[in-house]
């Protein structure tokens, strides 16, 4: 099941809905699925962070953790574990607060040996206005920002202390937002992250590469109306795609052209082959959500649904590429609860 924990009447169907597009959901629904998924965990914070956070915000600070009955214990970790891993398994990972969009907040965290280095969008607001929390974080720790030929790119390299990465993971989950130039207060959020493994992904000319695709129809009964291949994004680096505040990312809006690096790059593919494969994967990440909300007794039923999947692809020895998710959300017009 989705949520072990989850009995129906625990929750309302608002809270619910919540939970089921929160990034965390979203890779328990389609684990095991045709799709590629890394490894995951959902990161629980300290005890104590959010009163600390508090203090730092003069109590303004908005909560977006998950309650318990949506943890999975297959996929939980606490963030002394996650930065013993890290100091002694040095795991290349990805984090990304569960709620936020446009990668605010997400960050690579690559092994250096005797430190890591963190990978990060530049955020070219600064401390002054606030931000994702880790910059504030690695600012008064004394750790100096590297330099960068790419604008858009922020990194820095932190010491293999557990210490120093309990400390990142905490000011990870927040996000601070200055109320002015005058006020020296401040705001925030805590939004409960999780952490992933790195998907080694394909790579166009050396800029990252996505796909966006939608399917649209109903769960319950299974019924596929329309699936279509909404974009594509080229990245100004081979970490992020995403163009908001990076100016010299691409956006490919034509159906035709969507594809068009992966034609380039593997010659050999028939076009019309790969729009197909393409299609059947969609068509069963669809059905996925439908077979593991059914599991859960969470019916959307007789309502239209539609889910929105962004696509990396990893290169099979460059025979196929190969569709790995990066993420996937789920919107419908009701939610309904099987009655056994």
């Amino acid at each position: 099941m989705i949520f072990p924990g989850l009995s129906i009447g625990d929750a309302s169907s608002n809270e619910i809905h919540t939970a089921l597009n929160s990034k965390y959901a979203q890779r328990l629904i389609m684990e095991n699925s045709h799709l590629i998924q890394p490894w995951f965990s959902l990161l629980l914070p300290k005890d104590g962070s959010i009163e600390r956070f508090s203090e730092l915000t003069d109590d303004q600070i908005d909560y977006y953790g998950l309650d318990s009955i949506y943890h999975n214990n297959d996929h939980i970790m606490d963030i002394t574990s996650l930065a013993e891993a890290v100091c002694n398994n040095g795991l290349p990972l990805v984090y990304k607060p569960n709620f936020s969009a446009n990668a605010f907040g997400n960050f690579f965290l690559i092994d250096l040996g005797d430190s890591v280095k963190i990978i990060a969008r530049k955020y070219h607001g600064g401390l002054f206005v606030g931000g994702p929390g880790i910059y504030r974080y690695i600012a008064e720790s004394g750790i100096s920002e590297c330099d960068e030929e790419n604008i858009n790119i922020y990194s820095a390299i932190l010491p293999k202390e557990v210490s120093i990465l309990e400390g990142l993971f905490e000011y990870a989950m927040v996000n601070f937002t200055r109320h002015s130039r005058e006020n020296r207060s401040f705001s925030g959020s805590f939004d409960q992250g999780i952490v992933e493994g790195y998907i080694d992904a394909w790579k166009y000319n050396g800029r990252s590469y996505e796909t966006r695709h939608t399917v649209r129809g109903t769960l319950f009964p299974f019924k596929i109306e329309n699936i279509s291949n909404e974009s594509a994004r080229l990245g100004s680096s081979s970490w992020f795609s995403n163009r908001f505040g990076n100016f010299s990312a691409t956006k490919i809006t034509s159906p035709d052209d969507l594809f068009y690096p992966i034609f380039e790059e593997f010659r050999h593919i028939e076009k019309k082959e790969f729009r197909e494969y393409v299609r059947a994967n969609l068509e069963a990440a669809f059905s996925q959500y439908a077979q593991r909300l059914g599991e859960q007794g969470l019916l959307i039923y007789q309502a239209e649904a539609t889910i929105q999947i962004d696509l990396m692809w990893c290169d099979q020895n460059k025979l196929f590429p190969v569709p790995a998710m990066t993420e996937c959300g789920l919107t419908y017009n009701a939610l309904r609860f099987k009655k056994d």
